[in-house]
């Protein structure tokens, strides 16, 4: 992956909530990762150019993708897809009340 890439790849993941540093994982794909939520995308160029994005949830990549990989074109659908990704994420169901809970009672342990 060229650097210019990576740094285009890492840009759209900060804009879209993937704040955490973005590391190189074994199969050469960026995994892109929150302090907000535990799941996680993976991204990696195809030879044509666009991007492969894998998820460490299935609910992550919905409706885009019925099968847990979603192979994109442009950058501007990386965008549309990580920020959909971003708000599924913090969304889950259980997160928000968790979220909650822990904020206004944070004597009870999950």
């Amino acid at each position: 992956m060229k650097p210019l890439e990576r740094i285009r790849i890492e840009k759209a993941a900060a804009d879209c909530g993937f704040e955490r540093q973005i590391t190189l994982n074994e199969k050469g794909q960026l995994e892109l990762r929150s302090a907000i939520f535990p799941e996680f995308i993976c991204v990696e160029l195809t030879p044509t150019g666009g991007y492969k994005l894998t998820s460490s949830a299935f609910a992550l990549l919905h409706p885009h993708s019925m099968t847990g990989a979603l192979q994109i074109t442009g950058f501007e659908q990386l965008y549309q897809v990580l920020q959909h990704a971003s708000a599924m994420a913090r969304t889950i169901p259980n997160r928000v009340a968790d979220v909650f809970s822990v904020d206004f009672h944070p004597e009870v342990t999950h």
